[in-house]
């Protein structure tokens, strides 16, 4: 009884509370669909410049220049490289540097 009275008298308020809420689940949801699509977008272009399928990676031991070579030699392998790959932190946020040989970009 209380808060049908209360709702009678504040009806604007009660139909804007209702209205922002709506609009905050909209565009949560936009957002998430938004971000969803720009993360696609992101992987296929890079997936065209660098079609990489697989990465193979060692914690604290070199591969041998012997195993890129094998790798190569493979009927499906169109090209293998060494990468180097260091993480580090600029500011307050990690990075991870990838180098590659520069005739790979070319």
């Amino acid at each position: 009884m209380l808060a049908s009275g209360d709702l009678k008298l504040r009806r604007t308020r009660y139909v804007l509370l209702a209205l922002v809420i709506a609009v905050g689940s909209a565009l949560m949801v936009a957002l998430s669909t938004i971000s969803v699509g720009a993360k696609i977008y992101v992987q296929n272009q890079l997936y065209q410049i660098f079609p990489a399928d697989i990465l193979i990676y060692s914690n604290g031991i070199d591969i041998p220049s012997a195993f890129i070579s094998a790798l190569r030699s493979l009927p499906y392998v169109q090209n293998a490289e060494p990468v180097v790959m260091l993480t580090g932190a600029a500011g307050n946020k990690t990075v991870t540097l990838l180098g590659v040989p520069l005739s790979d970009i070319r």
